[in-house]
């Protein structure tokens, strides 16, 4: 190793002497730094989309802050912008710009094509509707509990129109003859009740053979008494309706 200085070196083989010097290596060459590449300017098209997006967007948030006083001419839905064709358009003019070609630059796309989409949903008022406006739509206040019991007790406890003198006598007879109708067929099923179901009696209580058998007796001389006046009665009707016509001729 030979110091900065230099030292005396001997050839091995010809055993020659010199003085040597330390070679020193040439700085390497200095590299300049690489410009910073410059970035690519937007494209003006793009810059004027995105430019009406944030107007677009500025209008909208400005109008939902208004109060619910706004007029007519506010409550008009307006046409939203078509994202999905905005998106394309700044794709195909992205991929164009990075690519380097020469072909022209789209046409600034207007406000008015941009914002011909389908137009935003109405935003529901901030005013109630006057519900004395449509009266079928009003609540209406059921009645309580107290106030229908109250109603029905009324009626209930209302006395009854009064009746005048002949009203009164009709009710008295139509009373009367219901009365009398019903205590009849009372009568006539306790009395017949036991003549028809006089077998019956006898076999489920057989001590009453002998009393259900004079009763049974006795009912049907009564039926045979009644069969024999109602015979006579017939007669003596038919007798007084064939009148003299039906007396035969004397000569």
């Amino acid at each position: 190793m030979i110091p900065e200085g230099g030292r005396d070196v001997q050839c091995s083989n010809c055993n020659h002497s010199w003085f040597h010097i330390e070679k020193t290596s040439a700085p390497a060459p200095t590299v300049a730094p690489a410009a910073q590449q410059a970035r690519k300017p937007i494209d003006p098209a793009v810059s004027d989309i995105l430019r009406q997006e944030a107007a677009r967007e500025k209008q909208l948030r400005t109008s939902g802050t208004k109060t619910p006083r706004q007029t007519q001419e506010d409550k008009t839905p307006k046409p939203a912008p078509d994202a999905e064709e905005t998106r394309r358009r700044i794709a195909e003019m992205t991929e164009a710009a990075g690519d380097g070609s020469t072909a022209p630059a789209p046409k600034p796309v207007k406000a008015s094509r941009v914002t011909a989409a389908s137009p935003a949903p109405e935003r529901p008022s901030a005013i109630a509707p006057d519900p004395s406006k449509d009266p079928d739509t009003t609540p209406r206040d059921m009645p309580s509990m107290n106030d229908i019991n109250t109603s029905l007790r009324t009626r209930a406890q209302a006395p009854e129109p009064e009746l005048t003198p002949t009203e009164q006598a009709e009710a008295i007879t139509r009373r009367g003859f219901r009365r009398g109708f019903v205590f009849v067929l009372v009568i006539f099923a306790v009395l017949f009740g036991p003549y028809v179901f006089a077998d019956q009696i006898t076999t489920s209580i057989p001590q009453t053979t002998g009393a259900m058998a004079s009763y049974v007796t006795m009912v049907d001389g009564w039926r045979l008494t009644l069969n024999e006046t109602a015979g006579a009665v017939g007669d003596m009707i038919a007798d007084v309706t064939a009148g003299p016509n039906s007396q035969p001729d004397q000569n």
